[in-house]
């Protein structure tokens, strides 16, 4: 992304108030620890390696919270 990274647009996003159901994943090629250590700490509900399995994919969605 040019002008920020995904955890600093999600740093952004816990800022603003987000419609209910909203949940941040990041889905990257990052796979060291160092790097789902910063998703985490940038508000990130997931951290889902490319390519995407979609049994993680189901497991995110389904780990969402029912308002």
């Amino acid at each position: 992304m040019p002008r920020m990274d995904g955890c600093e647009v999600a740093r952004r996003l816990r800022e603003q108030p987000s419609p209910a159901g909203t949940v941040p994943v990041a889905l990257t090629s990052y796979r060291e620890e160092e790097h789902h250590e910063r998703s985490r700490e940038a508000g990130f509900a997931a951290h889902l390696l490319e390519p995407v399995d979609t049994d993680a994919v189901r497991r995110v969605l389904q780990d969402i919270p029912q308002e």
